[in-house]
């Protein structure tokens, strides 16, 4: 529970800080939409998107996320050893098709980081005993949202009545 939110220019970054009941720092947000002229030195915050597990196999929720200008997904999951290829390919899918990076960390699976265009600069096992980590360079600011975030199934759509114009 937030008990305290403090606004503060730190550096070049414009953030707001905020603390517990307790007195300890929960997180910090650092403003994206800058005021032109005014703000014009200050650098503008990144923007995550965050999906649990799953959550990543429906392409719904991916496009709602690139058409949001979400420069990179936040992924914790559980999978299972026998599905694990497929949960890590699904998250590079999702974000090469709407246009953002993705770091996902599956439990019994792959931490796995991908860029907004496929490439997978690392994915390693998570299951190994006692534990994994892995450092990954992942560049934001270059994901802009995709054809398909914006317009949706639509060409897919059109492919099946063709398809089924063609059968007729």
């Amino acid at each position: 529970r937030v008990a305290l939110v403090v606004g503060v220019q730190v550096e070049k970054r414009n953030v707001a800080w905020t603390f517990g009941a307790d007195g300890g720092w929960i997180g910090e947000y650092q403003k994206q939409q800058l005021v032109p002229q005014l703000e014009s030195d200050l650098e503008r915050g990144h923007r995550f998107g965050v999906a649990v597990c799953r959550d990543m196999n429906f392409s719904v929720l991916g496009r709602r996320y690139g058409v949001l200008g979400v420069e990179a997904m936040l992924v914790p999951a559980w999978d299972f050893y026998r599905d694990a290829w497929m949960a890590a390919a699904l998250v590079r899918l999702r974000g090469t098709e709407s246009g953002y990076g993705v770091v996902r960390a599956g439990r019994e699976s792959y931490l796995h980081v991908s860029d907004w265009s496929g490439r997978v600069p690392v994915q390693k096992r998570s299951d190994e005993v006692p534990g994994v980590g892995v450092i990954a360079h992942l560049p934001v600011g270059q994901s802009k949202a995709t054809v398909y975030a914006v317009l949706g199934d639509w060409f897919g759509w059109l492919c099946v009545l063709l398809a089924g114009a063609l059968v007729v």
